[in-house]
């Protein structure tokens, strides 16, 4: 009988270290997930700074949109000058036509990268 009290007692003894164990594991998950949660409120927290952000990169798009615009409006205009002009004077316009379309199609990227 004593030897079923000392692995009794044995017993208790091992489930008040693993007892402790698992507090201590506990403890340690809690820090993780507040940290986690410190991490996503200093990120995604202030709803304010978010907002103000989004205006400022709509203003910004806006503003590159603009620029492609005017791009356009003299891609257009040398455009229709080339029908009348002299096949040099067509190449240049060609050049100075397809340079502008690059230019709008990296106004275009940086929009798309901003979005």
């Amino acid at each position: 009988m004593i030897d079923l009290k000392e692995k009794f007692s044995n017993l208790v003894e091992e489930l008040k270290e693993e007892k402790k164990d698992l507090e201590i594991k506990l403890q340690i998950a809690k820090l993780e997930v507040e940290e986690g949660w410190e991490k996503l409120e200093e990120k995604y927290g202030n709803k304010d700074e978010w907002r103000v952000r989004m205006h400022l990169a709509k203003l910004e798009m806006e503003e590159e949109w603009d620029k492609i615009e005017e791009k356009l409006d003299d891609l257009k205009h040398k455009a229709s000058g080339l029908v009348d002009s002299s096949e040099e004077k067509l190449h240049e316009g060609w050049e100075a036509a397809r340079k502008l379309g690059e230019e709008v199609k990296q106004g275009i990227a940086k929009i798309r990268d901003k979005i």
